[in-house]
């Protein structure tokens, strides 16, 4: 059995020899490549607080303190090639990653270097690059090292000779909180437009204080032990703890864009009533089929509102719960989803299995968990999204014959970019694939972890992306006859999932998918939002929040 993997350090080194061998052999002989990445610890996302900015040249407006006001709004810009800006954190602390907002990030690439020192005279190099094309944060990443002095030098820009950043944040070891799909800057800039009365927060909002598992008056309905079959037979604990799961979300964001805390001890309530009284999802026997996918759409949405519970002031969730919470994520939900699926599954089990890892690997700041999460995220992707250079057929998980990829694409023999394992199955099982690869990269982007960006990634959510609004935006069941052979099912807007990914590559990397715009722009005023088992309200806490 191989050792947990970690891929979230740029840190590689090779564990044993024995371990590189088996590598190989997995390689060579099964079809699955194996990465050797043994930095294991908690991700470098814990911010570390600066005391003061100096440059060595400054535009009049755009000085150095812009960098670390906390707004991607503001810049320090200075002209020359070798221009800097130095960064005091007070003391000397460890730190391991920088991340820098670039202003005009997607017109233009910078060449620069980031160094250290413990004393303001001699600095060591610690990263040099060039800034890719993007609005977002990018995490810069190096061997953890002591410094109390960090320099950003910057040689111009494929444009010109101006040096300009947004911001500069600098990192140590450890998780970022709140950190599960939402960030505390994501919900300050929703507050902020709800109340300037923007939309299309002020109606969803109000949209969700109207549903009834917003009110104040919603009941938990805790079992000891849940037994969940197929197709809801048989459904003991089953739906009654993803409509809990929902309500206790769905009142922490009121909650948390309201500030009335009564909403949040409501939610409270209800994660305590689980957390004390279950104590298995029965896995046992052809009636409990379900258990593993039960339990992780209810690591995807319990630990949302958890999260935000746990790490924003005031909500009165106390420790001795909190612990309880942990417990019940820990000993029953994580064995169920640790290991995924039967390959052969369809794959929107394990990318919920995958989310609902990350999700709990960071509420619990269990770093093999969010390892293991991360690990299957990225297993499953190319083997749920068709590009063409995947070759003549899809990607398939290991041992799978060629001649049984048909069957596993739902009796889809014609492969065009975008498709998904599951297009031909529903709309709605494949939207519940898509949204455990956005929910799951956004979770790792907030712990600095880029999913986003590594190698196809985002060519493989574009292409899903706009080849299935398309048909969303249409609406048409039937279609040319080599696509599910003429019949599409279950066409339904009913998630809200889209918006993180729209706003990720549209609003972050500037990419144009006007397929998706065209959706979203509908499901923000007139979506249905029924979907209460992957992902909900994501069109309130992430639509056009940019770069936050």
């Amino acid at each position: 059995k191989l050792p947990a993997l970690s891929l979230h350090s740029l840190v590689v080194k090779m564990r044993s020899l024995p371990t590189l061998i088996a590598c190989a052999f997995f390689f060579l002989f099964a079809f699955q490549a194996c990465v050797l990445v043994v930095v294991q610890g908690a991700p470098c996302a814990k911010k570390v607080s600066v005391s003061s900015a100096v440059a060595s040249v400054e535009q009049v407006g755009n000085v150095a303190a812009n960098a670390i006001d906390g707004s991607v709004t503001t810049r320090w810009s200075g002209e020359g090639v070798g221009a800097h800006i130095t960064l005091d954190l007070g003391s000397a602390k460890s730190i391991c990653t920088v991340s820098i907002s670039w202003y005009q990030g997607t017109s233009r690439s910078n060449g620069f270097v980031i160094s250290t020192s413990t004393d303001n005279v001699a600095f060591s190099q610690a990263y040099k690059g060039n800034s890719t094309q993007s609005l977002d944060y990018q995490p810069y990443a190096f061997s953890a090292r002591s410094a109390r002095y960090v320099r950003l030098t910057v040689n111009g820009n494929t444009v010109n000779n101006w040096n300009s950043v947004n911001e500069i944040v600098v990192f140590t070891s450890g998780f970022r909180h709140p950190g599960v799909v939402v960030s505390a800057p994501q919900l300050a800039f929703v507050k902020s437009r709800l109340q300037a009365g923007a939309e299309p927060y002020t109606s969803l909002l109000s949209t969700l204080r109207a549903d009834s598992r917003s009110s104040l008056n919603h009941k938990p309905a805790p079992v000891s032990v849940m037994k969940c079959g197929s197709y809801s037979n048989p459904n003991i604990g089953c739906s009654a703890s993803t409509t809990d799961a929902s309500a206790a979300y769905m009142q922490t964001l009121v909650w948390a864009l309201t500030g009335d805390v009564n909403y949040a001890k409501n939610a409270i309530k209800i994660l305590n009533a689980w957390s004390y009284n279950l104590t298995r999802i029965d896995s046992v026997g052809p009636n409990a089929t379900n258990a593993p996918l039960q339990a992780a759409w209810l690591g995807q949405l319990f630990v949302r509102s958890a999260e935000l519970l746990r790490h924003t002031s005031g909500s009165g969730w106390v420790s001795a719960d909190i612990n309880k919470f942990s417990s019940m994520l820990s000993n029953v939900f994580l064995p169920l989803v640790y290991k995924g699926s039967n390959t052969y599954t369809n794959g929107n089990w394990e990318l919920s299995m995958a989310e609902a890892m990350i999700n709990i690997g960071v509420f619990t700041e269990n770093s093999t968990a969010l390892d293991q999460g991360l690990a299957l995220w990225r297993r499953r992707l190319p083997w749920y999204v068709y590009l063409p250079q995947d070759g003549a057929i899809p990607a398939r998980p290991t041992g799978m014959p060629v001649g049984s990829v048909v069957d596993f694409w739902q009796k889809q023999n014609v492969f065009v970019r975008g498709l998904s394992q599951e297009t031909c199955r529903d709309f709605a099982h494949m939207q519940y694939g898509f949204a455990g690869i956005v929910q799951g990269a956004e979770t790792a982007r907030h712990q600095n972890i880029q999913l986003w960006a590594e190698p196809q990634v985002q060519e493989r959510v574009v292409s899903a992306f706009e080849f299935h609004a398309a048909y969303l935006n249409t609406a048409r069941t039937t279609v040319e006859p080599w696509l599910c052979n003429g019949t599409l099912n279950s066409l339904k807007e009913d998630n809200m999932m889209w918006d993180i990914g729209y706003n990720h590559l549209n609003g972050r990397l500037g990419v144009s998918m006007p397929r998706t715009a065209e959706l979203i722009t509908r499901l923000r005023t007139n979506g249905r939002f029924y979907n209460r088992l992957t992902s909900m309200w994501e069109s309130l806490t992430h639509a056009l929040v940019g770069g936050v």
